[in-house]
Parts: C-alpha cells; sequence; structure tokens
C-alpha cells in the first residue's frame, strides 16, 4: 500500500502503530518522520511520535512533536502529562508544573496529572500545593469504581518522571 502512495500521512500513521506494537520504535521513528515530512500537522503522528520518543528517552524529539502538537492542538487535555512529565526530565521542573497546571484548567479531573502535579510540587519543595493535588486526587478516586482505581494506579506509574541527579 505505502508503496504506492508514499505520501499517504494515514496510512505511514497507521504503520506507526503497527511497529510500535512490534517494539520496532526504529522503524516506527522513520515512519513518523515520514509522515511528519508529508503533513507537519498531523496531530496523530505529532502525539504519538512524541509519547514514543518520551519512552525511549528521547526528550528533545519529544518536546519538539508536544510543542508543536499544541500548536494545532491547544484544546487535548491529554497532552499535558507527557508534556510535564518530558519537561521533568530535562530538570525544567517550574515549567513543568506550569504545564500540568494548564491542563488542569482544561479538564480538572485527570487523576494522572494531578498526581504528576502532586510529585513535581514535592520535588519543588511545595508540600502545600503537593498536598492539594493529592487530596483532590483522593476525591477523585472515591468517585471511581475498584476497577477504575487499579487502572490509574497503573497508570500514574507510568508517567513519573524520572529523578534527575543534581536537577531541580
Amino acid at each position: 500500500v505505502l508503496a504506492r502512495d508514499p505520501d499517504d500521512v494515514e496510512v505511514l500513521s497507521k504503520l506507526c502503530f503497527f511497529y510500535c506494537d512490534k517494539h520496532d520504535f526504529s522503524k516506527a521513528t522513520t515512519l513518523f518522520e515520514a509522515a511528519l515530512k508529508v503533513d507537519p500537522h498531523h496531530e496523530m503522528s505529532l502525539k504519538n511520535y512524541g509519547m514514543v520518543a518520551l519512552q525511549s528517552g528521547s526528550f528533545d524529539v519529544a518536546l519538539r512533536c508536544f510543542e508543536r502538537y499544541l500548536d494545532v492542538n491547544k484544546w487535548d487535555g491529554t497532552i499535558f502529562g507527557p508534556y510535564a512529565a518530558t519537561l521533568a526530565n530535562t530538570g525544567q521542573l517550574s515549567v513543568a508544573v506550569e504545564v500540568a497546571e494548564r491542563g488542569l484548567r482544561l479538564d480538572p479531573t485527570q487523576q494522572k496529572l494531578h498526581a504528576l502535579a502532586a510529585q513535581l510540587y514535592a520535588r519543588l519543595g511545595d508540600r502545600k500545593k503537593s498536598l492539594q493535588h493529592r487530596q483532590i486526587l483522593a476525591e477523585i478516586s472515591k468517585q471511581l469504581d475498584p476497577w477504575d482505581k487499579k487502572r490509574m494506579e497503573r497508570k500514574q506509574k507510568e508517567i513519573r518522571p524520572r529523578p534527575q541527579s543534581g536537577a531541580n
């Protein structure tokens, strides 16, 4: 299919998912880059390439993808968690907390983002704001059924920023 129409961004994007599922991130990266050459504003490619870059530790690539994604779609609250985690992983804790708060203004029910904000505030030494986010998270969690709670606990572990030695 790709040989017939190498500029079909939808096909390229779907192939990216295929290779991500196969854990062939090198091939997926090549395809994400090809898709973004065809359409530099393709939301799905920007978002998912950023996620793959974050997971593989390519924080500079992830930051560029998330920033470009937000230029295209500033209303998707789900992007702020990975974006803030990437910033935290590069040592930009103050900016990361601003990004997390921005996402929470869009959707204050995002549990992962409250958990991340609590962690970031704790790392910055602001125990009061960290506690506020933990309390909000607890209130939201009370409203979930047990299955959702277990799923959210697993998800929260996925977004934790990596500890940085010597970085604030």
